[in-house]
């Protein structure tokens, strides 16, 4: 959507005077909040039409949601939480490629009519500009999927559950049942990572984990932080209940520790010490028991 030369500003904050636009600028294309930051933030979000606005990039004006004939405007951002919802994506692909996330293309450079993104695709790797890369550059970035939507990547921070767009609440305490039920499980980890607890984030892009191909960094205190988030079930960073758990530090040549019971169960798997699928994990796991200490 491209909003009217006239109406496009950045609107201000009532109680401190100034746009807080700047500092949002990570929620302009995600789904939940399309509407509103067109509305609020239509000049930093890149919502304004090529003569009138003074950022560098606009959005694609290819890629709109279909208006409700009957009333004038969209329902889209009232039906977004029906993106992924297997039986109606064909449908929402159609009617809200933009809510969606379906509209995976650089941005364009309102002054050349040509994107910026190959100039600056350096920047798609560095975390600084994470978010707005995923926002302005995905197709160069590498953040599409097969079908063309765009999608995060295999790290992709704090991890909660989705909001409901016609509720503004989460659903899934309601729809816990879902989580290991293998048809949901994929769908429940992207919407649902809090809720269902203890599971290897997938790469959107391929569908799978990259964690079995990291195992090795599960115990290098420089890569806690980050394996704990990303692949708590491939580090055994899980308690019995399917939380992450969070282990004692890597002191040297020790065997982890179950934070569930306090005590390791690596005396208990040392049969596994010389298997080779999981040799490299109890490597990293259970040093001391299976005798890979120097």
């Amino acid at each position: 959507l491209i909003t009217n030369h006239l109406a496009c500003v950045d609107k201000v904050n009532a109680a401190t005077g100034v746009s807080d636009c700047a500092s949002m600028i990570g929620y302009c294309n995600n789904s939940v909040y399309y509407t509103l930051m067109t509305e609020q933030c239509p000049k930093t979000c890149g919502r304004c039409s090529s003569t009138s606005s003074s950022s560098n990039l606009s959005s694609t004006t290819t890629c709109v949601d279909k208006v409700n004939t009957a009333t004038g405007v969209s329902d889209c951002s009232r039906l977004a939480s029906y993106c992924r919802v297997a039986s109606y994506v064909t449908l929402m692909q159609e009617q809200c490629p933009r809510t969606c996330g379906y509209c995976c293309v650089d941005r364009v450079n309102s002054h050349t009519g040509k994107s910026d993104c190959p100039y600056v695709s350096r920047l798609c790797g560095d975390s600084k500009y994470s978010q707005l890369m995923r926002t302005q550059c995905p197709k160069t970035c590498g953040f599409c999927s097969v079908d063309g939507s765009t999608v995060t990547p295999l790290y992709s921070g704090e991890c909660r559950d989705l909001v409901n767009a016609a509720t503004g609440k989460s659903d899934c305490g309601k729809r816990s049942q879902l989580c290991r039920n293998p048809i949901y499980k994929q769908l429940m980890s992207q919407q649902c990572p809090k809720t269902c607890g203890c599971f290897d984030r997938v790469d959107s892009r391929t569908g799978k984990s990259a964690c079995p191909y990291m195992v090795r960094l599960c115990g290098d205190g420089r890569y806690r932080t980050v394996m704990q988030e990303q692949c708590p079930k491939t580090c055994g960073f899980c308690s019995v209940g399917g939380t992450t758990m969070t282990p004692l530090p890597y002191t040297g040549c020790q065997d982890l520790v179950n934070g569930a019971t306090g005590k390791s169960d690596c005396g208990s798997r040392y049969e596994y010490c010389k298997n080779p699928l999981y040799m490299e994990l109890m490597a990293q796991q259970c040093p001391k028991t299976c005798g890979y200490c120097s």
